[in-house]
């Protein structure tokens, strides 16, 4: 069972700390919040408790979130925060982005606040343990016999263990001088070839046996150094050099170069999981850090031990391993075991009970033309999550640019067509005025008044959305009459009222009467868009859960199951070749509703055509955020 989150709230609205409270109950965050109210209550808090995340509102009595989180990351730096406000521009949000806050979200928008909580966490815990074990390995470091040292591209030493005290030399002495200085003078030049050869890339790893300076008296000292080129590695960006004292045990050394135990202890220095093949492809060898992470992925441990054919596990199908890119990886082993290839590298996705996790194998030949090679897996999934991103949100603003083109499109059009008819009729009454007869004349007055409605209600609806985008928009309840209301949407003249079938008893709800006015509106204009000419759609509301439950029936061609979702979204639509609209319409309904507590949605009508209802329950159980009603 998942152990409960604890949530710092930083918030001074009661109805704001309900409302974060309710989103993430309902999409199953196990939590336990605290709420604070002031920056005093905030330090005590982060001070006196352990807590996996901080929620904070971005404006405050007295304070805003960016005092908050200095305090936070004063008590805690990797403490995740995560800003939510019911009103907060881009540029406010990029400025505290950039302060350090890890997300933010508008109250209104809080769908998924539950998912980037638990991402947050989860990565914060992965930074601490990552941090925990950069700390355990240091400490190796640091109390081990050998001594290590990180070389700059020139050969300088920029870090130095305190081993190399066994040596006769002390840490500061070291730091900023070439290590060349401590090769013995007649070592000195092959020991600078091996360097430079590792450093140009010829050799991943290089073991070099030299006679080092004796800090006491400058006696010579047997030495082995194991140099490694990781200055391209994105954590180390050195030359790494392991190194040991051989004076008394050169000879045995020499004899048990290749033996199991000398690889264990060169891999075992490695940080990346390594093994070591011999010439037809047996692992011979494997470090700690491979058997880790062999464990950590849940693969069956006897397929990556001692002795196993590696090029033959990874041909063979397994759940965890992607089969085709397996085989790419043991073909392209192959290449280095067979000489035809020196480094290859490969892409290997590896999937555990939780999660795929992705890596670069490399296989590099063993030195010394005994055959075999060096086979280390490095853990890209970071790298690799962040093209996916950058790929998702390039196709999400491919998307978004064709939905802004089509609905400008469609703005414009809609926009068009009620004009044209204005300045036809204008340019009739100008030219043609005293010859107009008196009925001709109120056919022109009622067409503008059709067309002026008609861009009346779409200006209406593009106003609105925008409010709704802003959070700016809530339900106001009064009791309303819903015949009244119906019979004050047919007197408007958006819609023909002979074509419009109404069938209700009285009813009075407590609602918010211009919302539930344009919820009808758009209903009925929607479904005389979508019916034959001349054919009637029934509006029908009835009582439910204390509310309304309000229905309009339309003959048209309906709503594809595919599509009965998606209409309910900004600017979108059904595919209609003849139809045209906006794509917000269905939309404001929608968000209406859901401002009441309530919902829309589409079925097939019995007769046929599209059957839209609209719930408006009469206790407002809604997430709407603070602002004003249309």
């Amino acid at each position: 069972m998942t152990a409960a989150l604890r949530l710092l709230i930083v918030e001074d609205r009661d109805d704001d700390v309900a409302l974060l409270t309710r989103t993430l109950e309902d999409a199953g965050l196990a939590f336990e919040p605290e709420r604070v109210r002031a920056l005093d209550e905030l330090g005590r808090e982060l001070r006196a408790s352990r807590w996996d995340l901080v929620l904070c509102d971005f404006r405050l009595i007295g304070f805003d979130a960016t005092d908050a989180l200095a305090v936070v990351r004063e008590v805690d730096a990797d403490l995740p925060f995560v800003v939510v406000s019911g009103v907060i521009t881009d540029i406010e949000a990029a400025g505290i982005m950039r302060e350090g806050a890890n997300d933010f979200f508008k109250k209104g928008e809080l769908g998924h606040l539950a998912e980037s909580i638990r991402r947050e966490v989860r990565d914060a815990s992965a930074r601490r343990a990552h941090e925990a074990e950069r700390a355990r390995f240091a400490a190796m470091v640091e109390h081990s016999a050998e001594w290590v040292a990180l070389l700059d591209g020139q050969g300088t030493i920029t870090y130095v263990s305190s081993s190399i005290r066994s040596l006769g030399h002390e840490v500061a002495e070291l730091v900023g001088t070439p290590l060349l200085d401590l090769v013995h003078p007649d070592d000195a030049t092959w020991a600078g070839h091996k360097l430079h050869a590792v450093h140009q890339g010829d050799q991943a790893l290089e073991r070099v046996e030299v006679r080092l300076r004796h800090g006491g008296d400058g006696h010579p000292v047997d030495a082995e150094l194991l140099v490694q080129n990781l200055l391209d590695h994105e954590h180390v960006q050195a030359l790494v050099v392991n190194a040991r004292d051989v004076s008394s045990r050169r000879q045995v050394e020499r004899q048990l170069r290749n033996s199991e135990a000398f690889v264990r202890t060169v891999l075992d220095s490695l940080a990346h999981a390594t093994a070591v093949l011999d010439p037809v492809g047996t692992i011979v060898s494997v470090n700690r850090a491979w058997d880790h992470l062999v464990g950590a992925l849940g693969v069956a441990r006897p397929r990556a031990r001692v002795g196993v054919d590696l090029l033959a596990a990874l041909r063979a199908s397994t759940a965890s391993l992607d089969p085709e890119r397996s085989v790419e990886a043991a073909t392209a082993i192959g290449e280095v075991l067979a000489d035809r290839q020196e480094a290859v590298e490969a892409e290997l996705p590896v999937t555990s009970e939780d999660a795929t996790r992705w890596f670069i194998l490399r296989a590099t030949q063993l030195a010394g033309g005994a055959g075999g090679a060096v086979v280390t897996l490095t853990d890209i999934t970071a790298k690799h999550r962040v093209e996916q991103e950058q790929r998702r949100v390039l196709e999400r603003h491919d998307e978004l640019d064709s939905m802004k083109n089509a609905f400008l499109a469609a703005v414009s059009h809609e926009l068009r067509t009620p004009l044209t008819s204005v300045r036809g009729v204008a340019d009739s009454l100008v030219a043609h005025g005293d010859r107009i007869t008196v009925g001709q004349r109120t056919l022109l007055y009622e067409s503008l008044r059709r067309q002026s409605v008609r861009l009346e209600h779409l200006l209406g609806d593009l106003l609105d959305i925008n409010r709704l985008t802003q959070g700016e928009v809530r339900a106001q309840r009064q009791p309303v009459d819903v015949e009244a209301l119906v019979v004050r949407v047919l007197e408007t003249g958006s819609v023909p009222r002979e074509r419009v079938i109404v069938v209700g008893a009285d009813l009075t709800v407590p609602l918010d009467g211009p919302m539930v006015e344009r919820i009808v509106e758009n209903l009925l204009v929607n479904a005389l868009k979508f019916s034959p000419p001349d054919a009637p759609v029934t509006l029908t509301y009835e009582p439910a859960e204390g509310g309304v439950l309000v229905r309009v029936d339309d003959s048209g061609p309906g709503v594809a199951p595919e599509d009965r979702r998606r209409i309910f979204e900004p600017f979108q639509r059904a595919d209609h070749p003849t139809v045209a609209g906006t794509g917000i319409g269905l939309t404001l309904v929608s968000r209406f509703a859901t401002l009441h507590g309530g919902r829309a949605w589409v079925d097939d009508a019995p007769g046929g055509g599209a059957r839209f209802q609209v719930l408006l329950p009469g206790v407002d159980a809604g997430t709407a955020a603070a602002g004003t009603s249309v």
